[in-house]
Parts: C-alpha cells; structure tokens; sequence
C-alpha cells in the first residue's frame, strides 16, 4: 500500500539505521532477525502483555488526524515503560487509516538535583584528598605526593 513515504523514527534505534523509512527495516525492529540490521533485538518480542494509550491531543484535518501522547506498555513481569508517541494517520484509496509517520522516544528523565549532603561529602573528600597529599609528601617524597594529587585531581574535579 505504498501511499508516500513512511517516517518511522523507533524508540530503541540509534546511529545510521535510527530512522526506518521502508517496510523491511520497520518489521526488523519489531521482529529482529535481519542481518542489515543487526542492532535490532525485536522490540515487539520484549513480552508485552498490555499496552494503553493516552493521547494528549488529536488533530484532525481532513484525510489526516496527528496525535501526540503517551504508550504505556506492561511486559510479563509487570514492569511498565512509558513511551513518547507522536502519530501521524493519513486515509488510503480503501479509506483504511494508515501510519505515515510515527515518532517515539522515552522520556526525558532529568539528572537528580544536587543536595546539600553530597556537596558536604564532595567538600570533605577534598580536604581528605589534600591532607593525604601532604602526608605523601612527607613520608615518601615528591613522586607520592603527585600521585596522590593525580587521584584527588581526577576524582574531585571535571577536567577531561
């Protein structure tokens, strides 16, 4: 049923092969098991038992309609991944709704906020890190002590 191009951007895809735009690259993400593929473990066969959506919005236009939401999926264990899901749907000659594009990601998790207890504990391991220099230098000369300030340097402080 090739209408138009199909833009499919998978949630687990990354690199060269993140954007699957013909029928044979969608059904190796769903279903693994193609060697020009071989990042694809088949997302459809992680044992899911549920899968729920809950749209945020509907746009609707015509022979088109454009969603945006959320896919909240249940594996056999009864964990539960929630995706970001934008869908694009468009009608075909047979009036049958059809995918044209869909884009899926997890979402953003931001880094936890940094708290008064660990910038304490970072402040003590300096301190710690710097009397431990000069202990080095004072029982082992020189060479202890910049060894022991390459290993304060590179646990304490971001240099790459």
């Amino acid at each position: 049923y090739q209408i138009a191009p199909v833009l499919f951007k998978p949630t687990l895809t990354t690199g060269e092969q993140t954007f699957r735009t013909t029928r044979e690259g969608a059904l190796s993400y769903f279903v693994g098991g193609n060697p020009k593929y071989p990042n694809d473990g088949g997302f459809a066969l992680k044992g899911w038992r549920e899968s729920k959506i809950e749209n945020a919005a509907i746009f609707l236009h015509g022979e088109t309609a454009t969603t945006t939401g959320n896919v909240i999926l249940t594996d056999k264990a009864g964990n539960v991944t929630k995706v970001d899901k934008t869908w694009t749907f468009l009608k075909d000659a047979d009036g049958n709704l059809r995918i044209m594009a869909h884009h899926s990601s997890l979402p953003y998790v931001p880094a936890a906020p940094v708290t008064e207890a660990e910038v304490l504990a970072a402040q003590k391991g300096w301190g710690d890190g710097l009397v431990s220099i000069s202990k080095a230098y004072d029982e082992r000369g020189f060479d202890a002590a910049k060894a022991a300030a390459e290993a304060v340097i590179d646990g304490a402080y971001g240099y790459q």
